[in-house]
């Protein structure tokens, strides 16, 4: 499991969701129309991790989690947050459990937060210290890991 991909992993989140929320639903949270402010967060969240792919694209850059880093991008939005687009797939997961309005999705979407912060984050920061050692340790000093 090592190898799977954060969108992968974001879509397997999202059914999982869907499921819990159809299936095994805990609770309610927020009614509607409370509720429904989790659509926008959760087309936030895709904006954002889109945004920061096509930053990506624009410098040329790798964007597979587990290749090795070839550039450090800390322009635009990324001089917001170093996990730009991580932060969007915690949106999303997020801005989708709420707008199901069960407890059930809101505790896979956290899941879903803690993994992506202490599996890929934390992967992926090692290898940028790794490749970019001082440039990066100065990044990490000027820019919050989330926001």
């Amino acid at each position: 499991m090592k190898r799977l991909l954060p969108p992968i992993l974001l879509v397997i989140t999202w059914a999982t969701i869907i499921f819990a929320n159809s299936f095994v639903p805990i609770g309610y949270t927020l009614p509607a129309p409370w509720s429904y402010v989790g659509i926008p967060i959760a087309v936030l969240g895709i904006l954002i991790s889109f945004a920061g792919a096509r930053m990506f694209k624009a410098e040329e850059t790798n964007i597979m989690t587990f290749d090795k880093p070839d550039k450090l991008v800390t322009t635009g939005l990324f001089a917001w947050s170093r996990n730009l687009m991580y932060l969007g797939f915690a949106l999303c997961a997020l801005g989708g459990a709420v707008a199901m309005r069960t407890v059930s999705p809101l505790i896979i979407s956290g899941v879903f937060c803690i993994v992506l912060d202490r599996w890929y984050v934390r992967f992926e920061e090692a290898m940028m210290h790794a490749t970019f050692s001082a440039d990066y340790a100065s990044y990490c000093e000027q820019v919050r890991r989330w926001v």
